[in-house]
């Protein structure tokens, strides 16, 4: 307790002995690291300052922005033509990537505060980028191997954000390859420094799909001379937020029967089973058939109405490859897609026993 009362003082001494009017010159306010691994442990670098007035100056603190920082400077009073210094260490465990830090001093000149500043880049160790980066695209690390646009309505686009890390030693400008008419990947030409983030934004635009419902695709990264596969998805639906209490009477309703079809036990020697389901319009306005699918292996769609008039029907055939079927049972499900606003995708499932 004594000694600190004792720095005290001299602190307060040797302050109100200087004025604010000293005089000083940095030989510099900015330290580049570059680019350094992780593993690598602490960096430090060191500023000095020349007292070029004629009075004594001093540091009376020294104040970093973050925790990762850390500080020591010259203690005492600085006289006419000496040269204080201050370091500066930074602890870059877990800080992967472009860094930039200041430190604030404060001495009893006119200005009083100096702003210091360090920068550089990070090589994470392997430990660190594969926490964050969990998926290999050669030097590219990725945050994930899926894009999953959501619920996407027809008249507006939407984009989302796909996170990467250069852990090369080299600048590297990523290619995109087989992107479909209506996804698009911002560039970025002056490519990814090493050691560097990048975040990808790409946009799904559906005024240039043709489909509606979900919407899967595998587009290709080329990271210097690796090819990886990012999957997406999206599930595109029309827009009725603007329609009238009035239009909302007039529309058309869509109604399937059976909305579950339970097939009889069936032999995998007959090799497909075919099921109809039949759609009605119990609307006002034609009903548009704008999709009818099925995300599951083996059963497809062999032809459906695109337009059932107000009061109509129509019927839809299902037809379901046995050997394309893995179990011993049939558990799928047909999508259907109208511009119906009380169901605009119905969905129809179909079940059933498969013998040996």
């Amino acid at each position: 307790m004594k000694k600190i009362t004792l720095f005290l003082l001299f602190t307060l001494t040797v302050a109100a002995s200087m004025s604010a009017s000293g005089s000083i010159r940095w030989l510099a306010t900015e330290h580049d690291f570059g680019a350094f691994d992780e593993n690598d442990g602490k960096v430090s670098c060191m500023f000095r300052f020349v007292n070029t007035g004629d009075e004594d100056v001093a540091i009376v603190n020294v104040r970093a922005t973050c925790g990762c920082t850390t500080s020591s400077y010259s203690r005492g009073a600085i006289t006419p033509g000496d040269t204080a210094t201050v370091t500066v260490v930074f602890n870059p465990v877990g800080r992967a990537g472009k860094f930039e830090k200041n430190v604030y001093v404060d001495c009893t000149t006119e200005p009083r505060r100096t702003e210091l500043t360090i920068k550089g880049v990070v090589v994470g160790s392997s430990n660190t980028v594969r926490s964050r980066f969990p998926v290999d695209a050669g030097p590219l690390k990725l945050r994930s191997s899926m894009l999953a646009f959501g619920e996407i309505e027809s008249n507006r686009m939407k984009t989302v954000y796909l996170d990467a890390y250069n852990t090369s030693v080299d600048t590297l400008r990523p290619k995109w390859e087989n992107l479909p008419p209506y996804i698009t990947v911002g560039d970025k030409p002056e490519g990814i420094a090493p050691g560097e983030f990048s975040t990808f934004a790409v946009t799904f635009d559906p005024f240039k799909c043709k489909e509606y419902g979900v919407i899967t695709d595998e587009i290709t990264l080329m990271a210097g001379k690796e090819r990886s596969i990012i999957k997406t998805v999206a599930i595109v639906s029309e827009d009725f937020s603007r329609l009238t209490p009035a239009q909302l009477a007039k529309a058309p309703v869509i109604k399937v029967s059976p909305s579950r079809l339970e097939l009889t036990p069936v032999s995998r020697a007959q090799g497909t089973v075919k099921c109809n389901i039949l759609v009605s319009n119990d609307g006002k306005q034609p009903l548009l058939l704008r999709r009818v699918y099925s995300g599951d292996s083996g059963v497809d769609v062999e032809s459906f109405p695109e337009k059932i008039k107000k009061g109509g029907s129509a019927v839809i055939t299902v037809t379901i490859n046995l050997e394309e079927i893995a179990s011993d049972t049939i558990n799928a499900r047909v999508s259907i897609v109208s511009n119906s606003p009380s169901s605009p995708t119905t969905i129809v499932r179909i079940a059933g026993d498969i013998l040996p």
